[in-house]
């Protein structure tokens, strides 16, 4: 007979939850958590009015497939991740750039290109009246683009005239939103894109809606990006937009950390060179006080004649 070790097996400890099972709300940095929240008719026509100017805002708007096909079957495909019109028949192009890329700007420029030239009509005549183009970009990074984004979260590119600054056309606009820039707190919030923007950042983070978040647009934001009311297919979509996220982050970390170990090494090698001139530039006036000829000093220094000279001059 088999000796009974004990009356009770022991309780095995359960495995810790990750962030993403710990969280109420879904992050909207993902895939998956954009086109949740976006994907409300009235989250994104409430998002829009708000990033957009005055005379830009719409009152109604419809999907439209995410995948535009170039006339031929062997043109590239051009995927978006939210496309919309207004009743104007105008398009916006709504996307989520999560990690800096080589050509950002050329990429935004081929997208639009797509929603431009599908407005021709085939088969007759067509007057090229077209219907305005809107990009509008919410970046998880600095656009570190001279002269653009320097100072604004929100940065508006439009086709103008370059001494004059005259608007060309209205046809073409991108709408370009650095969350990095965005650093206020909870108790510093004030408009509605400070709310947006809030919620963008740190929603995943969030365990109630906070006071300071009000209207019935942003309950309605926090209503839908609860996790405990996805479906069982959304929370497998929502846990793998997770983990691509995550590889995301940790490689641009990853990079950032390579990039600071470069800089730091970088910097100990100039220091070092520095501390040589700086001897050398020593050396250099100590012999010239003692009447030696600029040409030997040249000699024992490395430095040209021309060097030395300038040395010297910058000592009187």
């Amino acid at each position: 007979m088999n000796k009974r070790i004990g009356s009770k097996q022991a309780a095995a400890k359960p495995a810790p939850k990750s962030k993403a099972e710990e969280a109420v709300y879904i992050n909207p940095l993902t895939d998956f958590g954009f086109k949740k929240i976006f994907g409300d008719k009235k989250l994104m026509i409430a998002f829009l009015n708000d990033i957009l100017q005055p005379e830009e805002r719409i009152t109604a708007l419809s999907y439209v497939p995410t995948e535009q096909l170039g006339n031929e079957e062997s043109e590239r495909k051009a995927v978006y991740d939210l496309l919309c019109t207004n009743k104007k028949g105008e398009s916006f192009l709504v996307e989520m750039q999560r990690a800096p890329q080589e050509f950002f700007v050329d990429r935004l420029l081929f997208y639009s290109s797509f929603l431009i030239r599908n407005q021709a009509v085939k088969g007759k005549k067509w007057n090229f009246n077209l219907k305005a183009v809107y990009v509008v970009s919410l970046l998880n990074f600095r656009l570190h683009i001279e002269g653009i984004g320097e100072q604004h979260i929100v940065n508006r590119v439009y086709l103008t005239e370059e001494t004059t600054h005259a608007r060309f056309s209205d046809k073409l606009r991108f709408i370009l939103i650095e969350l990095p820039k965005f650093q206020k707190q909870v108790d510093e919030l004030e408009t509605n894109t400070d709310f947006w923007f809030f919620c963008l950042k740190n929603l995943m983070r969030l365990q109630n809606v906070p006071a300071a978040v009000k209207g019935q647009i942003f309950r309605r934001l926090f209503e839908r990006a609860q996790i405990k009311k996805l479906t069982s297919e959304e929370m497998k979509a929502y846990h793998q937009s997770v983990l691509e996220y995550d590889d995301i982050v940790d490689a641009l970390d990853f990079e950032r950390r390579r990039s600071e170990k470069r800089g730091i090494a970088l910097g100990e090698k100039r220091g070092i060179k520095m501390g040589v001139e700086r001897a050398y530039v020593e050396v250099a006036i100590s012999c010239a006080a003692l009447g030696m000829p600029l040409e030997d000093i040249a000699s024992l220094t490395k430095f040209s004649v021309k060097q030395v000279q300038a040395i010297l001059q910058n000592q009187d």
